[in-house]
């Protein structure tokens, strides 16, 4: 019997329990009212890998009877693509913030995100004047030694909730500059920095004012799905 449906490839999000759903909505409830000019002064701050090469699809136009093989139609890919991490930040009252890049095979700890939140972080929320910042609960981010800094500087932080990437905007922003990225010739580490801080500085802030506009429709959208994972 037909039923009218067609296959389709499953959506890829994070596995969420009933606790983690509960503290998704838990977080709505607090910040739901909140205006737009509210979410334009708060910095949005995460970690991201960065590869020299992705496997991202490349579309090119080839002569009919030419080999969908041949050299000059194929986009060239490596079994271990370098990276590098970096940390940044973004908000829609100031734009994109500071890029730190985490040395090679560096695994984060609590002293070296201290560090980072020294050296980056703190010139980020001067410079955009803004008091709040958000992250989610990565380790390095909750250790009672993290914890204790930024209690100690009068940082006001909001942890999203576990396995919430859709809370945070800055995944779409890591996202958008990595489409730039593919169109750039990064086949080294100091050409991939290069184009990292040249394109994530280019960034419009029209761009990251949307982002920060998202948060009433992410929130919402929370509501709606009783918690479970977004469309974000």
């Amino acid at each position: 019997m037909e039923l009218g449906l067609t296959s389709h490839v499953a959506a890829k999000k994070p596995f969420l329990t009933k606790l983690m759903k509960k503290n998704r909505l838990s977080l709505r409830k607090k910040q739901l009212k909140w205006t737009k000019k509210q979410w334009e002064n708060c910095l949005f701050t995460d970690e991201s890998i960065f590869c020299t090469s992705r496997n991202t699809g490349l579309r090119v136009r080839r002569k009919t009877g030419e080999g969908r093989y041949d050299e000059k139609y194929t986009k060239k890919t490596f079994k271990h693509a370098p990276s590098v991490m970096i940390w940044t930040s973004f908000s829609g009252k100031g734009g994109p913030g500071d890029i730190f890049f985490l040395k090679p095979n560096t695994t984060i700890t609590s002293s070296l995100y201290i560090k980072v939140l020294e050296s980056h972080l703190t010139k980020t929320l001067r410079r955009h004047k803004v008091d709040l910042f958000f992250q989610d609960r990565a380790t390095p981010h909750t250790a009672l030694r993290t914890l204790k800094y930024l209690r100690s500087h009068g940082l006001e932080t909001v942890f999203f909730p576990s396995s919430s990437p859709d809370l945070n905007p800055i995944e779409h922003g890591f996202s958008f500059l990595k489409s730039i990225l593919d169109k750039e010739k990064t086949s080294s580490i100091s050409q991939l920095k290069k184009a990292i801080l040249k394109h994530w500085k280019k960034i419009s802030r029209d761009y990251f004012l949307r982002l920060s506009h998202s948060m009433p429709r992410r929130l919402k959208e929370i509501v709606k799905n009783k918690g479970a994972m977004t469309k974000y």
